[in-house]
Formats: structure tokens, C-alpha cells, sequence
């Protein structure tokens, strides 16, 4: 499994599907973190942007990117999602987790404060534009679930890799 962003999470996920996972980070910090706490798990990371990934196509049966799309303008997301589709085996899944705009408020202000505390002009746009379900299938992915959690606020979109 490649895990991309928040790289410190990764451990866990190899301890969840078996395996191997590759974790990548642009953040040292994050990365080193999770060499930490990846004792005795089949895991390595690297630093890498998520836009080229150092790696061979078609190498990964599942990508997870956590809570790093809304650091990325538009252009950047749209170049990491199609990465990911380099690296990810016909077949493949991609899970995506991150911010969400409920409609419904408080959840909706719950969310507006964590873009304010988040203070990226990304993130902003990002989910005021409800941008990310389409940003993936616009990068040729089919979405096969989008479920919500933590009120709303979160979202985690489940698609794949036809070709």
C-alpha cells in the first residue's frame, strides 16, 4: 500500500492490510515519526512531493493520501491524483481522506473552523467549491463510495483504477 501524506499514519495501515506499505511525506518531521513507530512492520518511507512520486508505474494495489489534499492548489492536486494513477495496478484502489463542507449546520461551522485554524487559501477553495470528488474522477479514477464522518467534516472517497 503507498500511504501519501501524514506519513506517521502509515504504520498502522500496515498492521491493518498485511503487507507492505511505502510511506511518503514532503514533511521530515512526519516521516521520521514514523519510522518510529513502524518497528517490526514491513514499511519504509521516503520524502517525496505527491506530484512525482519516485516510483514505477503500476507498482501498488491500494494508495491512501490522508488529510494532504487540501494543502494542494488545484493544479498540484490534479497532477498527485494522476500520479497515483501511474503507481496504482489496473484494478487498484485509491482511498482519499479529508476536509468536508456540510451543508447542515453546526457540522458546517465545525468545518468553516477548521479551515480558519487551517488558514490555506487551498483548503478554502477546496471546499467551498466542493472540488475533490470531481478533481478525482476528472483524473480518471470511478468513484465506488464517499462516505462521511466526525459530523460531516470529514469525508473518505473510495474509487479505482480501470485501466
Amino acid at each position: 500500500m503507498l500511504w501519501r501524506g501524514s506519513a506517521d499514519r502509515s504504520p498502522g495501515a500496515a498492521r491493518g492490510v498485511g503487507g507492505w506499505v511505502l510511506g511518503v511525506d514532503i514533511c521530515q518531521a512526519k516521516l521520521e515519526s514514523a519510522r518510529m513507530t513502524a518497528r517490526g512492520v514491513p514499511a519504509d518511507f521516503t520524502m517525496a512531493g505527491a506530484e512525482c512520486l519516485p516510483l514505477t508505474s503500476s507498482t501498488f494495489g491500494k494508495c491512501c493520501i490522508s488529510l494532504g489534499m487540501h494543502h494542494l492548489a488545484e493544479p498540484l492536486r490534479r497532477d498527485a491524483l494522476r500520479e497515483v494513477l501511474r503507481v496504482l495496478m489496473p484494478g487498484g484502489s485509491l482511498f482519499v481522506i479529508d476536509y468536508n463542507l456540510p451543508i447542515e449546520m453546526p457540522a458546517r461551522l465545525a468545518a468553516m473552523a477548521l479551515i480558519k485554524m487551517d488558514s490555506s487559501a487551498e483548503a478554502r477553495a477546496m471546499l467551498c467549491q466542493h472540488s475533490l470528488v470531481d478533481e478525482v474522477q476528472k483524473a480518471g479514477f470511478q468513484i465506488s463510495r464517499r462516505e462521511f464522518f466526525c459530523c460531516g467534516t470529514m469525508q473518505l472517497i473510495e474509487a479505482s483504477k480501470l485501466t
